[in-house]
């Protein structure tokens, strides 16, 4: 437990003060009146009052320990930035072997704030045991309100100039005042981490976080970090696996064979079927899928095919429907074209085996007065292979592995916005 070394008597109301600090602070603000005095070789002077009444979440004499030393709380203050609406409240720690520190807090956003040498000049940027710091605001400030023992004077000739550097979850401060300049650098707190400081202390009031704070840690820096890193490596051993199921089961053409579109005799508008020979299907793995894929010398016309393969052991049938057509024209001055003369479609997991091709055209018939309808395609032709690679299934995995990183990048990037949203000098 620490103690008060001695007490200071307020000049106004006669309040009685705790004097942890001895002999080393000089300028004092009554709790009580808000009288501001200063005591300097036991001469006692009135210097002015602060109008703003002090409001703090850690009581004068509450003790934390940071960095395994006990530190007692011997001073609180408001600052205000100049012609803004913006507040926040400090509290100064003592400990007599290891000097002071200062909490900062900001609408939940807490600092611990210490004293450093100079950093060096970047551009208009400064660096710091080697970490790049960015400007993100320049202000000047003085204190609304005050409470207990301070060793530098709280109510200068002029306001301070302040000048913020940031490089979460870290930044330093350049304050000036009549040509004087001092350096801090501030390291932003938890609630939780300061709550355990304080575990001792029952009295401290947190309340959660509002928005971004400049020196705020983004958890999502890190996050992306190593989830960018796992997806690629998934992205990779995706395209081994397509890789090596290329190499294990390579594609191979099982049935190719030019075919007539014909009709049956008496119905113009019925075709023939075709039935194939017997043709075998056999793949590492025991199954395999197949491209079926028809092209013809389309001209300003379509082609339908039903497809069936029949297992001649199983009768098990897998069936597709595939459809092409090719217009084109000249029109504007321009000429122009849609549809293709080549479709597929593939047929996933065929299990290996002897199979008949089964396969029934359709399409469009030229008619004219006196002349047997005739078909608008004579000729089409019918290629299968086994063993390929459905490239989709892969590609929907790999967009599925990255929607994860994606929405994490969107939230790291969210959270940079919201905070250099509130900096004149962006990011």
């Amino acid at each position: 437990m620490i103690y008060p070394q001695s007490e200071v008597i307020c000049p106004k109301c006669k309040h009685r003060m705790p004097r942890y600090t001895g002999a080393r602070a000089q300028y004092f603000s009554c709790g009580s009146c808000r009288t501001y005095f200063s005591d300097k070789s036991h001469v006692i002077r009135i210097e002015g009052d602060f109008v703003k009444e002090m409001s703090a979440r850690i009581p004068i004499g509450s003790v934390g320990k940071f960095d395994n030393i006990d530190y007692v709380v011997v001073g609180l203050l408001i600052g205000k930035e100049v012609n803004t609406f913006y507040f926040w409240n400090e509290y100064i720690l003592y400990n007599q072997d290891h000097g002071y520190l200062t909490l900062s807090e900001y609408s939940g956003h807490w600092n611990i704030v210490r004293p450093i040498s100079a950093p060096k000049a970047k551009g208009s940027n400064y660096t710091y045991e080697g970490v790049k710091y960015d400007l993100f605001s320049k202000y000047d400030m003085f204190y609304a309100a005050a409470e207990g023992e301070f060793t530098w004077n709280l109510i200068p000739k002029k306001d301070n100039k302040v000048s913020e550097y940031i490089a979460p979850p870290h930044s330093i401060l350049r304050e000036e005042n009549d040509g004087k300049v001092e350096w801090h650098q501030a390291t932003y707190l938890s609630p939780d981490a300061l709550k355990a400081a304080f575990k001792a202390s029952l009295s401290v009031k947190t309340a959660s976080p509002v928005g971004v704070y400049s020196n705020q840690p983004n958890p999502y820096i890190e996050k992306a970090t190593w989830v960018w890193k796992y997806t690629i490596g998934f992205i990779i051993g995706i395209a081994l696996v397509l890789f090596l199921q290329m190499m294990i089961t390579p594609s191979e053409r099982v049935f190719n064979e030019a075919l007539s579109v014909d009709t049956l005799p008496g119905k113009p508008e019925s075709y023939k079927t075709f039935v194939s020979n017997d043709f075998k299907l056999n793949s590492a793995l025991g199954y395999s899928s197949l491209r079926i894929t028809l092209d013809a010398p389309l001209d300003n016309t379509w082609l339908e095919a039903e497809v069936n393969l029949i297992n001649q052991t199983t009768d098990d049938e897998y069936n597709a429907e595939v459809g092409m057509e090719y217009y084109h024209g000249y029109e504007g001055g321009e000429n122009w074209s849609e549809g293709s003369r080549s479709q597929d479609k593939i047929l996933s997991m065929v299990p290996d085996g002897t199979y008949k091709l089964s396969i029934t055209p359709h399409t469009e018939s030229t008619t004219s007065f006196g002349v047997r309808p005739t078909p608008k395609v004579a000729l089409y032709n019918v290629a299968i292979d086994q063993n390929t690679a459905i490239t989709s299934n892969y590609v929907m995995v790999i967009l599925l592995i990255l929607v994860y990183p994606i929405y994490v990048w969107i939230r790291k990037s969210t959270r940079e916005s919201s905070r250099w949203g509130n900096s004149e000098y962006g990011a």
